[in-house]
């Protein structure tokens, strides 16, 4: 981080910091989990690279608190092919453990505020409907928590996992989506997503999160 970002913080009073951010996530993808350290050849304009080491060595002498976010894109098998949700891909989604419990193992938990499941499902390179993401977030949750548990105890005190809000940007609401053809309001929409949402999350997963992320 430059001088400039730095002031920036300070200026603002910037309280907790994301990374790899927000589009960066899943455009990194499963790349991220093989080599969090290293500039993903397949994302040609990041000109700009601060791999995971360098960003919690300099959050810590910051003083800020990490937010990891979790790249999605992978953990589904394929493209999005009609309105029926995809199969989770399970070799890919076991690196969502292995990372977890050596991430929490090499900087300790008190680094590390939260894990954040995924960003912006919706987006053009996870292209997931709002049941899909909570499909995906029933089985990630759930192998973050015993990747805490296994590393750090599960009684010890642990980095919060957080669920994305559902949101009305998803190919559910495109035309031809499940949700399309409904003359619906941004409310109901909203309501809508929510429940795809929660309605693809087990009891167990829901006693595993510990708060929810909304984008504005």
């Amino acid at each position: 981080a430059g001088s400039s970002f730095e002031q920036a913080v300070q200026t603002l009073g910037v309280d907790g910091l994301r990374y790899p951010g927000g589009a960066m996530t899943e455009e990194w993808g499963m790349a991220f989990y093989d080599a969090p350290n290293t500039r993903p050849d397949h994302v040609p304009n990041a000109t700009s690279f601060v791999g995971l080491d360098a960003f919690m060595t300099w959050a810590a002498t910051q003083d800020q608190g990490a937010t990891i976010v979790l790249p999605t894109a992978g953990l589904l098998n394929g493209a999005a092919t009609g309105n029926a949700p995809r199969a989770i891909n399970w070799p890919n989604m076991s690196k969502v453990y292995h990372f977890v419990h050596d991430t929490v193992q090499k900087y300790g938990a008190d680094a590390i505020e939260a894990f954040e499941m995924g960003n912006e499902y919706w987006g053009s390179i996870t292209d997931m409907t709002s049941e899909e993401y909570g499909i995906v977030a029933d089985v990630m949750a759930i192998y973050v928590q015993q990747a805490l548990d296994d590393a750090l105890g599960a009684s010890a005190a642990q980095p919060n996992i957080l669920l994305q809000m559902g949101d009305q940007w998803g190919p559910d609401f495109d035309p031809g989506g499940k949700f399309g053809a409904l003359d619906l309001d941004l409310q109901s929409q909203w309501e809508l997503s929510y429940d795809e949402v929660l309605g693809a999350l087990s009891l167990r997963v829901m006693e595993a999160i510990d708060g929810v992320v909304e984008h504005y």
